[in-house]
């Protein structure tokens, strides 16, 4: 048995053994789809210019670093623990590729993309992420090997982006600008009509 798999086995045997816990799990990897798209889209409305950046900063990580997973995906298969008969599956799956993690690498390459911007923010965001992939593994969809590479390759998207985002700035204020004028046009006008003396 390699240390990926004994790895895997340490996370995945506590599937089953505490239906809340399952549950939880199962929750979350099936909740997390949604939630790092939300926490993008309440930067984005924050209505500061920074946190705009930062979460068009993290779409482009993310679009860079999915690219990459299914690339390696595509040239490199790796079954899933419950094709090779290892540990407890608690949701249904497509035998596809495990390696690297999707989820793993989307949720990585959002949070490194804000941590870059906010520390604190990012560093909750990281939290939030490592959870993510730990519950890959729990519900017996992928190794530890799978949410690692996925975890590295969002930290290398991240910081390519973070480091070109000089030059990324013209498509950056483009969104930017064209949100505020539409939001300048339909937020309503403060007009009072004086009243005659």
């Amino acid at each position: 048995m390699n240390l990926n798999t004994e790895l895997f086995y340490v996370v995945n045997d506590w599937a089953g053994q505490f239906a809340w816990l399952d549950n939880l799990m199962i929750f979350f990897t099936h909740t997390i789809t949604y939630i790092f798209p939300l926490i993008l889209v309440l930067l984005w409305v924050s209505g500061q210019k920074e946190l705009k950046k930062a979460s068009l900063y993290a779409l482009f990580s993310f679009v860079l670093a999915i690219l990459i997973s299914k690339i390696i995906g595509t040239f490199y298969f790796h079954p899933r623990p419950f094709v090779e008969h290892l540990g407890t599956q608690l949701v249904d799956h497509a035998p596809d590729s495990s390696f690297p993690s999707d989820h793993s690498t989307a949720a990585f390459s959002i949070s490194f993309a804000i941590y870059w911007v906010r520390k604190r923010s990012g560093g909750y965001m990281l939290g939030l992420a490592a959870f993510t992939a730990l519950s890959r593994v729990f519900i017996g969809v992928h190794f530890p090997a799978d949410i690692i590479a996925g975890a590295i390759i969002g930290l290398l998207t991240s910081l390519i982006i973070y480091k070109s985002r000089h030059r990324l700035e013209p498509l950056v204020q483009l969104p930017i600008s064209l949100y505020d004028r539409l939001l300048s046009k339909v937020k309503p006008r403060n007009n009072k009509t004086s009243l005659p003396k």
